[in-house]
């Protein structure tokens, strides 16, 4: 199957393809920390391409054969399926993230209350 014309070249986010999407540098000095927020900013990122190709996918011309028509609403659907799973990442992480920001019950209040008082 070819690719509709609108998918050809290089992403939205202007990064050439190579094959790899996006791949986080993984460099021996970061820490975990550094590396979630790579991952996170590049779950944003794809994100915005996803929405950035939608109009492209959504209109067609008046002169677009009906197997064009076909493989455009086809990659329309693929970047929906995309999206929609990305959105979910996104909130999932975004609980994750509200989850470690509160005290894990008494234990973790008593625990926060003598960290405060180390310092």
């Amino acid at each position: 199957m070819g690719r509709h014309p609108s998918m050809a070249g290089d992403p939205p986010g202007g990064a050439p393809e190579s094959g790899r999407l996006g791949a986080v540098p993984t460099n021996r000095s970061d820490g975990p920390a550094q590396l979630a927020h790579a991952l996170l900013e590049r779950l944003f990122a794809l994100l915005r391409d996803c929405r950035a190709v939608v109009p492209q996918l959504e209109a067609g011309g008046d002169s677009e054969s009906m197997s064009a028509q076909a493989e455009r609403l086809l990659y329309f659907a693929l970047v929906g399926a995309l999206e929609a799973g990305l959105v979910r990442t996104a909130e999932d992480a975004l609980t994750v993230l509200r989850q470690a920001s509160q005290p894990l019950g008494p234990m973790g209040a008593e625990w926060l209350k003598r960290q405060e008082r180390d310092l």
